[in-house]
This record gives structure tokens, sequence and C-alpha cells, in this order.
């Protein structure tokens, strides 16, 4: 949700607080150990009431009340609760739309404080709301993204951004067991095909039908959109073109995307880490594997603990991979239905398949079915 600063800005002081304290009263932070203590640490280190700048070390002290000895690369409490805490703030400014919004970026400790200058009619900000979805992907956050691009898509019936971005949640919400289809994934495919009859090299429409392609196994399609995405100007979008030829092409690099941008994963967008993942897993560098399935984080979706449960159980740690498998059980019980199913829609070299599977059956998957 776009503020005006990425700092205090011109938001009084007490404006501030105010907005914290809101925050922490609603229903997500309250049922935390720690997103109250974790947001007032950072928030008195932005106001300076804290003399100190918000560090995993000050943050491990004063929110989790470990000691000085604490190492971020060993213990990775401070990661993952800073990652819940950007995502839940981003869940909280989406469903409120408060005047003072409080944001956390990827990569580092200081928050976004600014007033809200978004308005629920606004495509930019439900486009923005759609991106916001991708890096968390949760059941929560699908409610909110599909609540606002059904209405903008009604708004704005010939806006090609709208109607892709509204197509990619219908498939997401069937897909991810967030909805039943009830026709969703032909509505997506009559939403794609008007949003291409307007701008046929739209990005997102193209990414979108990648999906809806993979879906279905035709993988020239999802290569050819691949390849129109990699010409795209814009970055973000190129890197998204690499990762639907790397799926396309059994998760490894091709030499048709030699000379192009570089590879890059960024932490608002996790899933882009999958293809590091299967690379490592199929190398048997599960230490390796289990980092990138760490980057990937979006823990509310079932797909980075289904990575973690498979690294966990060939690395012999078998509580941890079963807790991990039991989590993307509970997000996401479908999968359970037809595993070698869902793992050859991303996992498309099969001999890598398999050997993922057979990680997630070390983890428990049997005894779950």
């Amino acid at each position: 949700m776009p503020i005006n600063d990425h700092s205090c800005g011109d938001v009084p002081r007490d404006r501030v607080l105010h907005a914290a304290e809101r925050i922490c009263q609603s229903k997500s932070f309250r049922g935390s150990d720690y997103l109250s203590d974790l947001l007032t640490v950072l928030v008195e280190c932005e106001l300076e009431i804290r003399d100190e700048k918000p560090t995993a070390s000050l943050i491990a002290q004063n929110v989790f009340g470990l000691g000085p000895d604490f190492r971020s690369k060993k213990d990775s409490r401070v990661r993952v609760a800073v990652k819940r805490l950007r995502t839940e703030l981003e869940l909280y400014n989406a469903r409120n739309r408060p005047e003072v919004v409080i944001g956390l970026d990827p990569g580092n400790y200081k928050l976004r404080i600014g007033w809200n200058l978004t308005q629920s009619d606004d495509v930019e900000n439900a486009l923005q709301i759609a991106n916001w979805y991708q890096g968390v992907a949760t059941r929560q956050a699908h409610s909110v993204a599909y609540r606002r691009l059904a209405n903008m898509s009604a708004l704005q019936p010939e806006d090609p951004d709208v109607l892709a971005a509204f197509a990619d949640l219908l498939l997401d919400g069937v897909k991810h067991g967030y909805q039943r289809d009830h026709g969703q994934v032909e509505k997506a495919g009559r939403l794609l095909e008007k949003a291409f009859s307007i701008t046929p090299s739209n990005p997102r429409a193209l990414l979108a039908r990648a999906f809806l392609s993979l879906e279905d196994g035709d993988f020239d399609k999802v290569r050819n959109c691949g390849r129109s995405l990699i010409q795209s100007k814009d970055e973000n979008w190129a890197i998204r073109g690499q990762w639907v030829l790397e799926v396309a092409n059994g998760n490894q690099t091709s030499p048709e995307m030699e000379g192009s941008i570089p590879r890059q994963a960024t932490e608002g967008v996790g899933w882009l880490h999958h293809n590091s993942f299967v690379r490592a897993y199929e190398l048997g560098d599960y230490e390796q594997a289990l980092i990138h399935a760490n980057n990937f984080g979006m823990p509310g979706f079932f797909w980075s603990h289904l990575e973690r449960a498979a690294a966990f159980a060939q690395l012999g740690l078998d509580l941890a991979a079963s807790d991990e498998l039991s989590k993307a059980d509970a997000l996401n019980p479908k999968f359970l239905s037809d595993p070698v199913y869902f793992l050859s829609r991303y996992i498309t070299n099969p001999d890598a398949s398999a050997h993922v599977l057979e990680g997630l059956e070390r983890a428990g998957l049997r005894r779950l079915q």
C-alpha cells in the first residue's frame, strides 16, 4: 500500500504511536507471542525513543530474551519473525486501509511510515494488492485481493492489467484450494483472452497464461510466454519470464536465457527461489536446498513447507520434516489427494519430481494420506 515517505515524514509522532497501538490491538497481533513486541521495538527505534539502530541482536535480546551470544546465521528466529511481521503489516493495511500506514521493507529492519495516499477505487492500489498477494499467497490475502480485484474488474472492464490480475487470482484460488472451481478456471481464461485482445503483450496476462498452461501441461505455450516476458523492459517481469522458462525446461537454465538479465530472486516474491531449490535438491546438496527453501519464506503458502519438509527429511531431521509436512497439509489438504500431480506441475523433470516425492515420503507423506 503506497505511502508518502520511507520515514515518518510529516506524520506527527503521536499519530505514529496511535497507529502502532491500533495494529497491536488487532486480532492477529493479539494472538501472537511476539508480533506486538517486535513492532514496538522497531517503532521505538524509528522514533528514536531508543537510542539504538534496529539490528538482529537488538531484536533477539528485547523480543525473544536471547543473550549477547545470539548469531543470526545459526538461529533463524529473528529472520522468521521479521518476515511474519512484514506479512501481517501488509495484510492489516490491505484490510483496514488505515490513515497512517506502517510497513516494513524486505532486507532490513527499517519501518516505512507515512500517510495512506490510496483510495478504494484506485486501479494502481488494486494492482499493488495483487502484487502483494503474490508475495504472500495465503488464504486470507487471497480473500482480500479477490474482493478488491473483483470490484475493480467491474469498474474497469477494459483495463488489461486488472483483467489479468483478476484472472491470476481466480486460477490461484482453485489451484491452491482457496475456493471451489465452479467455472472459475473458464472465467479466468475468458478474462485473459479479453486482456490479450486489448494488449497482446501485457506481461500480467502472459504470466497468468503461463501458469494456466502449466496446469494444462502445455509446456510449448509456457515457453512462448516466458520468451515474451524476458523481452520486457521491466526487469521484474523479465525475471519472472526466466522463472517460467526454467520451470518449463525441467527447472534448469537454458541457452535461450544466456546473455539476458542476471537471474535473481527477491524477498518480496519468495517463490522465485523455487527453481534454485530444485536444482540443489536434484544434485543431492540438501543443505543448500534447505537454504533456498528457507529463502522461499511465505509461511502461509503450502509449497514453502513442502520444500522444507523434503530437504529436512533428506538431512535426517525427521521431526522438523514431519512438522513442515503437517503445515503444508493444513494449508492445502488437496495436495495429499494427488501429490504426484501437484509436484509435476512445477517440478517438470520427472526424475526431480520423483526425488522430491521420495523426500516427502520420508517426512511421513503416506502416514497423512
